[in-house]
C-alpha cells in the first residue's frame, strides 16, 4: 500500500470522530441581563437595549435614544464529569473536563431618523470545550477540543408603520479551533498524539427581523439565521509518532469544514400589567445541515467524510420581566432538545438535551443609564456514550454530570 493510501485509511479509521464541542454549538445568551436572566426568552422581541442589533435588528427602530450602547461580559464556568462503566484501554474519567471561558458582549445603535436605524455588535455565538487529560479513557477519540466562535455583526431597521418593523444585518463568524488526539503504540512505548492547532477562519452568516405590534399589549417578533458555511486551516502535528505512515502526518496543513446551520426562532412579547411582561420564545435549529464534516489533509488532497447523525433541533424558553421603581427583575426557565442520539454521541461533542434557569437584576442609575447583573443554570443532560474508539476500535462507556453556571454583567447607556 503506498504512503498515501495509508495516510488515507489512517484518517478514515481514526480521525473520523473530528469535531467540536459547543455546548449546544449556538449560544442564546450575548453578555446582557435581558439574554441571560430571561434563559434567551426576550432576543426575538428586543426593545429594551442596543443589542438588539444581535438578536433581532427590527427592534433598533424601537429604541428611545438617538444613539445607544452596550458592554458586557459574563463568564461560563462548566462542570462536566464523565463516569465510565466500561474503559477497554484503562486510564481515568478525566475529572472535570469543562474550561471556564469569558464571552465578551458589546453593540451600538444609531437612530437615523424615526424610521430607519442602523447598529453594530459583537458576541459570542457559539463556543466552549473539553479538556480530559491525557490518560482519559476516551483519549483515542479526544484528550482536548476547543471551539470559539465570535461573530461582528452590522444591522439595518426600517420602520414600516408604527405595526410592522424589519431589519436586516451581516454577523461575519470568526471560528478558531483546536483538538489533541491519543494514538496508542505497541508495547511499553506509551501513546503518541496528533494535535489539531490553530485552525481558524471567517465566514458571514446573513439575519432576517421582523417585528408586529399586534395590539396594545402584545408584541410579535420573527427571526431567521442563514446558514454559515465554516472553513478553518490549519496544521496537523505530531508527538512521539515517528514510524510510518504518522511521521508523514506531522506539519501537514489541514482543513476542517462544517456548517453552522439555519435557525428560526419566534417570539411573543405580552403586557401582564403596565409593569410585568410575559415573555415566549421558541426556535428550530437545522442540526442536520451539520450531520457531515469534512476533514482535508491538502498536501495529499484526500478528505475524510464524517457522517454525524445529527437531527434538528427545537428549543423553548418563557420568562417574566418585571419593572418596579427604577428596579428591573426577570426569571426565566428553557429547554433545548438533543441533536444526537446515544449510540452517535462523541467524545469531542458530547452534547445533549439542555435545560436553562436563569434571574437578572437591573438598575436604571438615570433615566439614560442602566446597570444590569444575571446568572444562569444550565443542566447539560446525561450525555451517555458508548462508543468504539481509535483505529483498533476500543470499547468505552459511561455517561456525564455536566452542568454549567453563568455569570453576567451589562452597562447600558443612551443619549
Amino acid at each position: 500500500m503506498s504512503l498515501h493510501k495509508q495516510l488515507f485509511t489512517f484518517c478514515i479509521l481514526y480521525l473520523a470522530p473530528l469535531s467540536v464541542w459547543a455546548g449546544g454549538f449556538y449560544l442564546p445568551e450575548i453578555a446582557t441581563a435581558g439574554s441571560i436572566g430571561t434563559a434567551g426568552a426576550l432576543n426575538p422581541t428586543n426593545i429594551f437595549d442596543s443589542s438588539s442589533a444581535i438578536t433581532n435588528p427590527a427592534g433598533m427602530v424601537h429604541l428611545t435614544g438617538e444613539k445607544e450602547y452596550m458592554v458586557g461580559g459574563q463568564l461560563m464556568i462548566p462542570y462536566m464529569s464523565f463516569d465510565s462503566d466500561i474503559a477497554a484501554a484503562g486510564g481515568s474519567d478525566g475529572g472535570n473536563a469543562g474550561d471556564a471561558a469569558m464571552a465578551p458582549g458589546a453593540s451600538f445603535v444609531y437612530k437615523i431618523d424615526d424610521k430607519q436605524s442602523v447598529g453594530f455588535g459583537l458576541s459570542a455565538l457559539l463556543g466552549g470545550g473539553v479538556d480530559y487529560g491525557k490518560d482519559f479513557v476516551g483519549r483515542y477519540q479526544a484528550t482536548k477540543a476547543i471551539l470559539t466562535g465570535a461573530g461582528f455583526t452590522a444591522s439595518y431597521g426600517y420602520k414600516v408603520n408604527e405595526a410592522f418593523s424589519l431589519g436586516i444585518g451581516l454577523t461575519m463568524i470568526n471560528t478558531l479551533f483546536l483538538q489533541n488526539i491519543s494514538v496508542p503504540r505497541p508495547g511499553s512505548l506509551g501513546d503518541g498524539e496528533i494535535r489539531l492547532e490553530d485552525l481558524d477562519g471567517w465566514s458571514p452568516q446573513a439575519i432576517l427581523g421582523l417585528m408586529w405590534r399586534a395590539n396594545e399589549k402584545m408584541l410579535i417578533g420573527f427571526v431567521y439565521r442563514s446558514r454559515s458555511e465554516i472553513e478553518l486551516d490549519g496544521k496537523m502535528k505530531t508527538r512521539n509518532l515517528t514510524a510510518p505512515p504518522f511521521d508523514a502526518l506531522n506539519g501537514q496543513e489541514v482543513t476542517l469544514e462544517f456548517d453552522a446551520p439555519e435557525v428560526f426562532e419566534i417570539g411573543i412579547q405580552y403586557d401582564l400589567t403596565a409593569d410585568t411582561k410575559l415573555l415566549l420564545e421558541a426556535d428550530i435549529e437545522r442540526f442536520s445541515q451539520f450531520e457531515s464534516n469534512y476533514l482535508t489533509i491538502n498536501n495529499l488532497g484526500k478528505t475524510v467524510v464524517l457522517d454525524r447523525g445529527w437531527d434538528d433541533t427545537w428549543r423553548v424558553s418563557a420568562a417574566i420581566l418585571k419593572r418596579q421603581n427604577g428596579n428591573l427583575f426577570s426569571m426565566g426557565i428553557g429547554y433545548d432538545s438533543s441533536p444526537v442520539n446515544d449510540r452517535d454521541r462523541t467524545f469531542d461533542l458530547p452534547v445533549d438535551e439542555q435545560l436553562r434557569l436563569g434571574i437578572a437584576w437591573g438598575k436604571e442609575l438615570d433615566e439614560n443609564t442602566r446597570f444590569g447583573v444575571s446568572a444562569e443554570y444550565l443542566w447539560l443532560g446525561k450525555n451517555k456514550i458508548d462508543q468504539l474508539t481509535g483505529p483498533t476500535s476500543i470499547r468505552v462507556k459511561g455517561d456525564y454530570q455536566a452542568h454549567l453556571l453563568m455569570i453576567g454583567v451589562n452597562y447600558n447607556h443612551r443619549f
